[in-house]
């Protein structure tokens, strides 16, 4: 499967939208920030029916989740940040959650506490549900992979070594039980290919200049199926970095793509 996930800005970007589907064979798709686009319209019109808008209780603000036609997609929770769905592709079952956590430097890592809890109870109640584990978490986290909220064994509780999720999904803090997931992105970051992260932000004088605010997190049961993530930086002949940093006309944030269980 190929998933992606993009902050759209608030603009109309149905037109990249489709080049980069296309361009990249995406599966499913997520997006925040999304009240430029009439999804519906995109899909009907502009994707010529080729993906379905997947509608789910009316809850979800933050999130809207697009995926090709011949792929069966369930809405199972939802809430005003995150929505979470079970997905179907061919013979694979996989829970899909996108999130679109308060923004920094607006919210402290407290006001992504609430949200961040009430997603991974959301999730465990899915997963009990469908009777695996083959979860992916997918979005706008509006923090960092080593920031508290990410690695706190109450909030995302996330590892960023496979060794270690491979060694033991669940870890014992204060007598309680937490289950991981796992982030794969310290493997791809790399000068080679300028993946430097999704956000850029030189506000401050200990700015890290490139972010990865948009991640991608699995847990063990799909740790060893991750073939690629990386950062989208075109749209057919439209370069989504303008002056080293993503194009703000377009949007502020790049796509990110993860590619797992085989597909190239």
């Amino acid at each position: 499967m190929k998933i992606l996930f993009w902050n759209l800005a608030k603009h109309n970007l149905s037109k990249y939208i489709k080049e980069i589907l296309a361009e990249q064979d995406i599966d499913v798709a997520i997006f925040a920030e999304h009240s430029g686009v009439d999804f519906r319209i995109l899909c009907e019109k502009v994707l010529n029916g080729k993906y379905v808008f997947i509608e789910g209780y009316g809850n979800c603000e933050k999130i809207r989740l697009i995926a090709k036609s011949s792929i069966k997609v369930s809405v199972r929770r939802e809430d005003v940040r995150y929505s979470i769905s079970s997905v179907s592709i061919l013979n694979q079952k996989y829970i899909v959650a996108g999130v679109h956590l308060p923004a920094k430097p607006y919210a402290s890592p407290s006001d992504r506490e609430i949200p961040i809890q009430e997603m991974v109870s959301a999730i465990q109640d899915v997963e009990k549900e469908v009777k695996h584990s083959r979860t992916i978490v997918m979005g706008d986290f509006n923090c960092s992979p080593f920031d508290v909220e990410m690695i706190s064994k109450n909030k995302m509780n996330v590892v960023l070594f496979k060794k270690l999720i491979n060694k033991a999904e669940i870890v014992t803090c204060n007598r309680r039980q937490y289950k991981r997931f796992y982030n794969p992105i310290i493997e791809y970051l790399t000068e080679k290919d300028e993946s430097y992260g999704s956000y850029y932000y030189a506000g401050n004088a200990e700015s890290l200049y490139w972010y990865c605010y948009d991640q991608l997190l699995v847990r063990k049961a799909l740790a060893n199926d991750i073939q690629n993530v990386y950062f989208c930086k075109r749209a057919g002949n439209t370069n989504l970095i303008k002056n080293l940093r993503p194009n703000s006309a377009i949007s502020d944030h790049l796509p990110i793509i993860g590619v797992i269980n085989g597909r190239t």
